[in-house]
């Protein structure tokens, strides 16, 4: 692929360097490395952001010793007002506007403070003025294609977004995945893989269902359920073979259970934001038993009741019910014989789970009793 037909959106060479003073140069609020919350927020918010989520005194700490490499052009887009927007950089320009202590940090200050020596280089950095389009299609080709990867949720927002533009040029439907997997050095499945959970998430969001944690910490357990053809079923995901027939299946997907599920696969957290209970499904080792579970109308009851996973799974495999009810009772006999060395204070607090127990038992025994009656006739 050369530079000027693939990566550069048809323009016969890169674009030259050129140096443009940091005072001009704005955050993109559009970044795909950002969470959806904060797409369209101000150049601060998105400051903040960048300082708190991708270590940025790493680089302070770099530029302030070697300055600024050459070798490193952010990318830009001119705005009517003599601006740029950095399209590809925004670390680097957080970076920066940190050491010079610009307005959009809150004029946040850095102990100890930059010397003249340290900033003087730094005040006009490389750049390739380009445009949006272009500059978005070779940020596919370097983080999505692998050559400095994103991570899923950033790929995906990437996809869906590029999904948009081909749209709008009238590009085939079914050609869309193939085309893009083709300008990224990727497989269409693997495309479609990334766009399908990211369209999801939409759905929910759009429906009212809390998709935070997914999209920004569970996005690749979310994108490898959804390779289980009983959770799609499950879900009423049919056909999604090009992003028409998804939109489509999309209409369709039954939403109560789909925050049912994104609920499974998030942890419990505390009013510090510090997991309380881990997610329902465990972890993504989980996923071929949740699939199991969701396919199985009993089983999926038995999770809903106890939110325990390994319950819900053992419904759904199990050959013989009087062998699984065998399995318990062992059990329950076992945690019998162990409350004979508690305290009485400690019996007293499981007396609402006698009695649970007392009327399952009687429940079962009632069921026994009519199956006998009949068998007798």
């Amino acid at each position: 692929m050369t530079a000027g037909a693939g990566v550069w959106g048809g323009m016969s060479s890169q674009p030259a360097v050129q140096f443009l003073p940091v005072d001009d140069l704005l955050l993109d609020t559009q970044n795909p490395r950002l969470p959806s919350s904060l797409l369209g927020a101000s150049e601060a918010e998105v400051w903040a952001y960048l300082k708190d989520e991708c270590v940025l005194e790493e680089l302070v700490l770099s530029f302030r010793s070697n300055g600024y490499f050459a070798q490193e052009p952010m990318l830009v887009e001119p705005d009517a007002g003599g601006r740029y927007t950095v399209l590809e950089g925004n670390r680097r320009l957080a970076a920066l506007l940190w050491l010079f202590s610009d307005v959009r940090t809150g004029h946040a200050a850095l102990v100890p403070p930059p010397e003249e020596r340290e900033l003087a280089p730094l005040r006009s950095i490389p750049c390739l003025v380009t445009n949006r389009a272009d500059a978005h299609a070779y940020l596919g080709f370097r983080h999505v294609g692998g050559l400095k990867e994103w991570g899923p949720a950033e790929k995906a927002r990437w996809v869906h977004a590029e999904v948009a533009r081909r749209q709008a040029a009238g590009v085939p439907d079914k050609s869309i995945f193939y085309e893009i997997g083709r300008a990224i050095g990727n497989y269409q499945n693997s495309v479609r893989n990334l766009y399908l959970p990211y369209a999801l998430l939409i759905l929910a969001q759009e429906r009212g269902v809390d998709v935070q944690y997914v999209l920004t910490s569970g996005f690749g357990v979310l994108t490898r359920a959804l390779s289980a053809a009983e959770l799609r079923t499950f879900l009423g995901l049919e056909d999604i073979s090009s992003p028409d027939e998804i939109t489509k299946s999309l209409q369709r997907v039954d939403v109560t259970r789909l925050g049912t599920v994104l609920r499974d696969f998030t942890p419990e957290f505390d009013g510090s934001a510090k997991k309380r209970a881990p997610s329902v499904l465990g972890d993504s080792r989980n996923i071929s038993r949740y699939a199991t579970v969701v396919a199985n109308p009993e089983a999926w009851k038995v999770l809903r009741q106890t939110n325990d996973l390994e319950s819900a799974h053992r419904v759904a495999t199990r050959s013989n019910p009087g062998d699984e009810l065998q399995r318990i009772a062992v059990q329950l006999r076992a945690q019998i014989d162990g409350l004979q060395r508690v305290s009485a204070q400690e019996v007293i607090r499981i007396a609402p789970i006698v009695q649970d127990l007392k009327a399952a038992v009687r429940a079962l025994d009632a069921q026994v009793k009519v199956a006998e009656s009949e068998l007798a006739e």
